[in-house]
């Protein structure tokens, strides 16, 4: 296994990851990401063993957590309960619930709301210095 190191909060690198994946990509190896603390691996084929090996899953066990940063107690608190987080069976009773939600139907009688909502809101926005996720974005259902 190849240790690499890579800050992922590196402002560079956010603007642009591919520069670092591509010397990654081919390989098919394992990788040690110091940053993450845990093995990576970049290549398909890789990824596509791990993502159909039943060993393996989103959640982490309670005995094998890593030591969490407080800065993300919060995140984390509401992370353990997220449908993305969780395997099955949690995560196909939480799906189900969420789809009997929200059905093809219940979604077409939202649609002339949020249109409504959304021609509004883009008739509010200010014409110069628009924070588009403050003023519109998080404002819609």
């Amino acid at each position: 296994m190849q240790f690499i190191s890579q800050n992922p909060t590196n402002n560079d690198f956010i603007q642009n990851p591919y520069k670092f994946y591509k010397n990654f990509i081919s390989d098919d190896c394992l990788y040690f990401w110091q940053e993450y603390n845990m093995p990576a691996v970049f290549d398909y084929a890789g990824q596509e063993i791990l993502f159909k090996d039943k060993r393996f899953g989103r959640e982490k066990l309670k005995d094998h957590s890593n030591v969490q940063e407080c800065h993300l107690n919060m995140f984390n608190h509401v992370e353990t309960n997220s449908m993305l987080e969780l395997e099955p069976p949690k995560h196909t009773r939480l799906r189900g619930l969420v789809l009997r939600a929200f059905t093809t139907r219940k979604i077409n009688t939202l649609q002339t709301e949020i249109a409504l909502l959304s021609h509004e809101l883009l008739d509010d926005l200010k014409v110069e210095n628009v924070d588009i996720l403050k003023e519109f974005a998080t404002l819609l259902p």
